[in-house]
This record gives C-alpha cells, structure tokens and sequence, in this order.
C-alpha cells in the first residue's frame, strides 16, 4: 500500500541544506574518548516558488540509514517515497529573516525522525535546524559523505531490564499530586537510569554549540532578536525542557513525549513550556509543573503510543508501537501546536493555545 505522506501547507516553500559543527571538544563517550564531537545538522529554511526552480528534491532516508532499518532502498527510491518536498540548496526567501527552531531526535531514534513535523514548521515562517548526535542516533549520514554508526554499548545506558519494566508499569499508574508523581518518577530514574542525565548534560553542550554556529554562520537568514524556540522528541524532549530551565539562550521549549530525565532541582521554569504526550507517559513530566513560574502547558493525544509522535505513524504498521491515532489527526494536531505555541511566544500572535487542536487532544494549562 502507498505511505501518504503529508503536504506543507506554509506560504513558504522548504529550502533544505547539511552542514557539519566541528564541536573542538572532546568526545566523553567511553569507546570514542580522544576523538573530537563532531555534529552532523540539516537545516529547513524558508524559500520561494521561484527559489526552488532547478533544485533536487532532498532524500528521506540515506541508503545507510535504509540497511539500518532493515528497509529497501532501492525499492523505496523506485516507488517514489524517499524523496521529500524539501529542495537541496534553494535560494532564501529574499529580503526576509526568521525565528530559528531546534530539533533534537529521540535516544536511539534517528536525525530526521520528525522531518514532516519540521517541514511544516518551517513553511510557517521559521528556520529548523535538526541535530544529529553522534554514536546515539542510527547511521548518522554527515554533509562530508561519512557516515557513523550507533554505538550498541553506549545505548545500554538505555537499555531496560526486569525489575525496571516493572517500576516503569506502575509509575504509569501512579496517583496523587504532580509533586508526588515526580518525586516517584525521580525515584525510578536515580535507581534505574542515572547514566541518561549525564547525557541529556551533552546533548544541552551539543545544542548550544549548534545554536552558535548557525546564528554566526546563517545570520543572513535567521532574525537572532526573535527568540529561539526548542522542541524534541523523547530524550530530545528532555533535553529542550532542561535548557530551557538553565540556558537564557532558548524563548520557549516543546518536550514531546520524553521523560524529564536530569537533574533541574533549584531551576525554576520562567518561560513557558509544553509537554505533549501520550496517555502512558504522562506521569514522567509532572515535574514541568512545580514551582513553574509561567504558563506550562499539557496536551495529551488519545490513542498514542511513544513511537508515533515521529513519522514512523505514517509507515510503520504495527499499531502498538506508534498508537491507533490516525496519522492525519496526529500530524494535524501535532504541527499546529507546535506552530501556534511558537507563533505565541516567538513572534508575539494572540492565540488561544486551546483551539489549535481537535477533540483528539486534551489540553491544559498548569501554571
């Protein structure tokens, strides 16, 4: 059966370009230590009709990324569905500057798992920059025609075991207030996942890093007095929600679906945040609503498993991994908060947050 995939729908056509953050640090990594953090980026950026004229539609999926994922490249390439409508190369949008956004994959994901999302972000208005970062993602593919693997053994920071599964099916079901679930949820993380804090503190350096290169490098296309927006997926969300708390950088934050993971005690939230999540993982953010100085917003999809808050809702077939949500309703409801929030607290838009979704959503505001 063909994937239909969504169409942007922004006055913008989508400019795409790979670059490289040649970090100067050191790599922590334990099996990669000696060598030095290099950041392969893709960023979305708005064009033109006329901008886009003669430039190549960008790959989806590398060919490396393809074997990773057991998937058929070739077969894909012929059927038409590893090309996205993001050109390679186009020219700016003259005479126009944006708000810049930046995307973080989930642990273990890949770079450009929210790449529909982000795509649509931008033909709204906004500059997107995704991070892919390195030896945690799969078959990172780099603007230079390298290509780095996953590290298997550093994911075993990740990797779940028996007694954690278990704690993990009854923080689900946790009851009492949002203090409480936390307190249970910090709990859980101190006993079973320590190791995932240390790397939410890289992947904050990661961020800030890219963050001062593309506002040196692209200041012909990115308003840098408009504030820049975070979003992620998982523990990219974890990542957004920390920097926001610690990082004067960073206007506004989206975590989608990730587990606070990290240590933010003393950090009070003073600009405003949004958890999206699934029924299932709500009771790993509830720390988003303590103390918080500012709004803090909740929207919880129906029907949603943790995987399909990326694009694996459009392709991927079995239905307890990314949820039973249709991928029109999640795309829809996704990319229009997204943009609405960021439209809000980016670019100054009077919008009530809580008619940017349908009734597949429960919304809330908790500060």
């Amino acid at each position: 059966m063909k994937v239909e995939y969504p169409e942007f729908t922004g006055r913008y056509k989508v400019g795409v370009t790979e670059f490289i953050v040649d970090t100067g640090r050191e790599e922590t990594l334990k099996l990669h230590e000696g060598g030095v953090r290099k950041l392969s980026c893709r960023m979305y950026y708005p064009s033109t009709a006329e901008g886009i004229e003669g430039k190549e539609r960008s790959e989806y999926m590398s060919r490396q990324l393809c074997k990773a994922y057991k998937i058929d490249y070739d077969k894909k390439m012929a059927e038409g569905e590893n090309r996205i409508d993001c050109y390679v190369d186009a020219v700016p949008a003259p005479g126009e500057k944006f708000p810049l956004i930046i995307f973080s994959h989930g642990y273990g994901s890949f770079r450009d798992s929210n790449t529909y999302m982000c795509g649509e972000i931008c033909s709204q208005g906004y500059v997107v920059v995704v991070i892919g970062h390195p030896y945690e993602t799969m078959a990172l593919n780099y603007a230079d025609g390298t290509c780095v693997d996953i590290d298997k053994k550093a994911m075993e920071t990740a990797k779940p075991i028996i007694p954690a599964l278990i704690s993990s099916i009854k923080l689900i079901s946790a009851k009492g207030t949002d203090e409480e679930i936390n307190d249970k949820f910090k709990d859980f993380e101190h006993k079973y996942y320590s190791g995932l804090a240390k790397r939410v503190d890289a992947w904050c350096i990661d961020t800030d890093d890219v963050c001062d290169y593309v506002k040196a490098a692209y200041s012909d296309r990115i308003d840098t007095d408009a504030g820049v927006g975070l979003t992620g997926h998982s523990m990219g969300g974890a990542v957004a929600h920390m920097l926001l708390r610690k990082s004067d950088k960073y206007s506004c934050a989206i975590n989608i679906d990730g587990g606070l993971f990290g240590e933010y005690e003393g950090m009070d939230i003073r600009k405003p945040f949004m958890n999206i999540n699934c029924e299932s993982n709500k009771t790993t953010t509830t720390g988003a609503y303590v103390n918080c100085k500012v709004p803090v917003f909740s929207a919880i999809f129906k029907d949603m498993r943790h995987l399909g808050f990326t694009d694996l809702i459009f392709f991927f077939p079995v239905k307890s991994q990314v949820g039973k949500l249709p991928a029109k309703s999640l795309h829809d409801n996704l990319t229009k908060l997204h943009i609405a929030f960021f439209d809000k607290y980016i670019k100054g838009v009077d919008i009530d947050l809580d008619k940017c979704h349908n009734e597949d959503v429960t919304f809330t505001q908790k500060g």
